[in-house]
């Protein structure tokens, strides 16, 4: 079983060299394979994953916050799509002036969220 898996990562990495991908000296974190380069993205073939190098602690911290400003950010959007619709279809007028105070709270989270990103960008 396990020369299996060896075999699937060795044809996996052969085909990323035949794509174009260069793989250098440097190894996955969680799995100790090479990681492969391209488009200056470096990738592990054995996790399929993307993988982020990081010089020191401030840049994961920095790398760590915009992916979950990102992540936030979407949610965000996600709900004001959502509230849309509602907002569409609904009559009621009570109804509709707590679903416009929600989408304001929406819209300036989506407003700080944008800020934060800024200030940590203009910090490096």
């Amino acid at each position: 079983m396990d020369d299996k898996k060896e075999d699937d990562k060795i044809k996996k990495m052969a085909e990323m060299l035949k794509q174009g991908y260069t793989m250098t000296s440097d190894i996955c974190p969680s799995c100790n394979s090479p990681l492969f380069l391209k488009n200056d993205l470096l990738f592990c073939p054995s996790c399929n994953k993307q993988v982020i190098k990081i010089s020191d602690e401030r840049e994961a911290i920095s790398i760590i916050q915009e992916s979950i400003l990102s992540k936030l950010n979407e949610v965000i959007n996600n709900k004001i799509e959502d509230l849309t619709q509602v907002i569409e279809k609904e009559k009621d007028i009570d109804n509709l002036n707590s679903y416009l105070r929600l989408l304001i709270a929406y819209l300036e989270s989506i407003e700080r969220i944008k800020r934060i990103s800024r200030s940590g960008v203009d910090k490096d």
